[in-house]
């Protein structure tokens, strides 16, 4: 990972989730990294990269999402966020 890069810990709203991810969160942060917590899909959007005109997901705060940490499987992050977007 990049210096000052963030890892985005994606999770569900359920009480192991948020606990499997809380752990890793700590776990992270005491390896030096930047956290943030993203439950499930609703505050990422479309955006544009800092350096181009590539776009990219950024998180509520308009951060790329560039290095993710979650406990499900990709298909449901795509199908959830497609969901979403109807």
């Amino acid at each position: 990972m990049a210096e000052g890069a963030c890892l985005h810990l994606m999770l569900d709203d359920d009480l192991e989730e948020i606990y499997h991810a809380r752990y890793m969160e700590e776990q992270a942060q005491r390896a030096g990294l930047r956290t943030k917590l993203v439950c499930g899909v609703a505050g990422l959007c479309w955006g544009t990269a800092s350096d181009s005109n590539t776009r990219v997901v950024v998180d509520s705060d308009g951060e790329e999402v560039r290095f993710v940490w979650k406990t499900w499987a990709w298909e449901t992050v795509f199908d959830e966020y497609a969901a979403q977007q109807q």
